[in-house]
């Protein structure tokens, strides 16, 4: 089959341009305070980054900065790092790691932290490694940055988690310092969560409204599409029943939406399709009667199906620039059947022939599990392989017929983000 081979090759594709740049407009401020302007190789970092590739433009020699070179650096309109040597917590705050001790051990690192708002008074950063997300903020009165402290541990033989969110009153004591201890952001204070939601207004509100935003304050996005393909629908029976692999070729209708949690970097988004397609199969069995000479039983089903299927997803951009990105992704989708009224007709040769309406007695309903590749093209085009794992769409003991199925499509975005 040429489908499996497409699905690879698009596949390979997506890792192949992994390795690829992705320039954008930024400068660097090097140790002395000098500001340089070029590009950055901007990879919609997950992590903070310990290391960034620079050059001055286009032509430009490629160079490499960490900590050890740079105050700080920025890719424009997206994202600001400046270094600090700060204290950086090493506890789990995963459920299933969770220490019993309510002590909390710190190792010092100079990093680049993201800016996520500054002002006058406060500057609020973030950290986030392989082990959890932090949250620091800097007094720019004092020139100390601290780590916002939020942890868990486990107390007691019943197992109860304790958590501890000191740093609400770390910012409630901030907002004393700098007169804006109001009972309005008392209350906010008290109810925050540890994420830059909740955080960034209350680090604005202590500012006085007059901080400069470094980051989106809402990344969260959505994005729809529409679009057709063509789906190679494949059953095969084996036991008492049986036919000939049988295949159907069909379009399919696509449509859904992309809910994107970073909208800055769109490297994972979860995606709900709606998809409509149909397959037709004519299946058709021969075979000796039990040795009896001259007699054969032959069997005959033809069948028409329409399924229409609902597919949550998840997608990865393996690389990921404005112009092109490459994607693999996987999911579930859960199918609604229809079938004509269809019958199995059996032929015992010069004896007897035997109609049996809606037999086999296929599946209205059952879940399959497809993987996909595929590359984005100008923000608009998607072009794309998919491939169905075999599920079974019968309930006999004596015999099973399964289905999967090959895929290539085109979809189109559009809307917002």
């Amino acid at each position: 089959m040429k489908y499996p081979l497409l699905l690879a090759f698009l596949l390979s594709s997506a890792l192949f341009v992994s390795a690829q740049k992705n320039y954008k407009p930024g400068y660097v401020v090097s140790i002395k305070g000098d500001t340089s302007k070029g590009l950055i190789d901007y990879k919609g970092w997950d992590r903070n980054p310990d290391e960034i590739h620079f050059k001055s433009d286009v032509n430009g020699n490629l160079k490499t900065y960490t900590s050890a070179d740079l105050n700080a650096f920025g890719v424009t309109g997206l994202e600001y790092y400046e270094k600090r040597t700060v204290s950086v917590s090493t506890d789990e705050i995963d459920i299933n790691k969770l220490s019993t001790s309510p002590k909390v051990d710190y190792v010092t690192k100079t990093a680049f932290l993201r800016v996520l708002t500054k002002g006058p008074s406060l500057t609020l950063y973030s950290y986030i490694d392989d082990l959890k997300n932090r949250y620091y903020i800097a007094d720019n009165t004092s020139g100390e940055t601290e780590e916002l402290g939020f942890h868990m541990y486990i107390i007691g033989e019943n197992v109860s988690v304790q958590t501890v969110y000191r740093f609400r009153s770390q910012l409630e004591n901030l907002a004393q310092k700098f007169n804006k201890n109001t009972p309005k952001l008392e209350n906010v204070i008290t109810g925050a969560n540890y994420d830059e939601t909740d955080l960034v207004p209350i680090v604005i509100a202590i500012n006085g409204k007059t901080d400069k935003q470094f980051t989106t304050t809402n990344l969260f996005g959505i994005r729809f599409y529409g679009g057709l393909a063509a789906v190679n629908n494949a059953v095969s029976f084996n036991g008492t029943l049986t036919f000939a692999n049988n295949n159907s070729i069909f379009p399919k209708l696509t449509g859904g939406i992309d809910f994107i949690p970073n909208k800055v970097n769109q490297r994972l988004f979860f995606r709900l399709e709606i998809s409509a397609t149909g397959e037709k199969h004519d299946l058709y069995s021969t075979a000796n009667n039990g040795g009896y000479t001259g007699t054969s039983i032959s069997n005959t089903l033809n069948y028409s199906q329409f399924t229409i299927a609902a597919s949550p997803e998840i997608i990865y951009n393996l690389y990921n620039t404005d112009k092109l990105k490459g994607f693999i992704g996987a999911g579930f989708s859960f199918n609604n059947a229809f079938y004509n009224n269809y019958k199995t007709v059996t032929n015992l040769s010069n004896i007897s022939t035997l109609v049996q309406n809606k037999y086999p007695d296929f599946l209205n309903t059952f879940v399959s599990f497809p993987l996909k590749a595929g590359v984005l093209l100008n923000k608009k085009i998607e072009v794309y392989g998919a491939y169905s794992f075999p599920v079974q769409v019968t309930q006999y003991t004596d015999f099973s017929s399964s289905a999967k199925s090959y895929q290539i499509g085109f979809n189109y975005l559009f809307g917002g983000k």
